[in-house]
């Protein structure tokens, strides 16, 4: 995982958080719906950069295939 793609998750982990901080959700439902814009917002600031860079940001380093992490 880059630096960016961290970025992003924190961007929408936080911005979850802070929605069900101001909606104070009841039950699951209601707390998958915020959990679903705050990664929204994530995925629009992605799709921003990558329009203005004209490339993916993703990388194809992660735990799941710890032999691209040596590249």
């Amino acid at each position: 995982m880059t630096n960016l793609e961290l970025a992003l998750s924190m961007l929408a982990e936080d911005t979850s958080t802070e929605f069900s901080k101001a909606k104070n959700p009841n039950g699951l439902n209601e707390s998958k719906d915020i959990v679903k814009r705050g990664g929204g917002v994530a995925g629009e600031a992605r799709e921003n950069i990558e329009n203005q860079l004209s490339h993916t940001i993703l990388s194809k380093k992660n735990a799941k295939n710890p032999k691209l992490l040596d590249e």
